[in-house]
């Protein structure tokens, strides 16, 4: 909703709304976001941007029916799309190199939050999200933290994917989180792309 009543470089927008975004935004601890909007509003209004204060407050994501929801990882949408990917084939005694191509699935998803404890139900939704793909993105952009248990959980859950075939890339992780995969053992079963800060 706060999206929508603050249009980029329309003056005609109270900047109540601009400031109220922004301190949603401060509330939810997503200073990037919060710096990409306070951007916005500079241009809109050609003044300075207001800066990044951490908030004192927390909340609690709600779900529909009201009540606090309990987990502390978010699964967003899945997007899907395919790509065809070649595969070298060698005929007998010949050694002739053909060329054979075949459809894959991608899926892509944004993991954020903390993953913490065991990680399952964080495994089970990405589980749901991802089903049938054979080339799984998993966007860590907004990723905040990861405990040892969970990391254990998450590469038995990468070592089962690569067993089945498929390909699984944690993309825009933080340098922190990339180093704590490849120490547990989860870069040896997965791709792993640090984001650029």
């Amino acid at each position: 909703m706060l999206r929508d009543a603050t249009p980029s470089s329309d003056r005609g927008v109270n900047p109540g709304w601009w400031k109220l975004r922004m301190e949603v935004l401060r509330v939810m601890h997503r200073p990037d976001e919060f710096e990409l909007v306070a951007l916005d509003y500079c241009v809109t209004y050609e003044v300075s941007p207001p800066s990044w204060d951490s908030a004192r407050c927390d909340y609690k994501s709600l779900q529909a029916d009201g009540s606090v929801a309990s987990r502390n990882t978010i699964v967003g949408e899945a997007f899907r799309d395919s790509v065809v990917s070649s595969v070298m084939t060698y005929a007998g005694d010949s050694q002739l190199q053909a060329l054979s191509s075949q459809l894959s699935s991608v899926a892509t998803v944004e993991l954020s939050g903390q993953i913490l404890g065991d990680g399952k139900e964080a495994i089970e939704l990405l589980d749901a999200k991802l089903a049938d793909a054979d080339i799984m993105i998993i966007s860590c952009a907004r990723l905040i933290r990861i405990d040892f248990t969970a990391a254990g959980t998450v590469l038995n859950w990468v070592t089962a994917r690569e067993a089945e075939g498929r390909q699984v890339q944690f993309s825009d992780v933080h340098r922190l989180v990339a180093a704590f995969f490849n120490v547990i053992g989860i870069s040896e079963h997965a791709r792993i792309t640090i984001r650029n800060e």
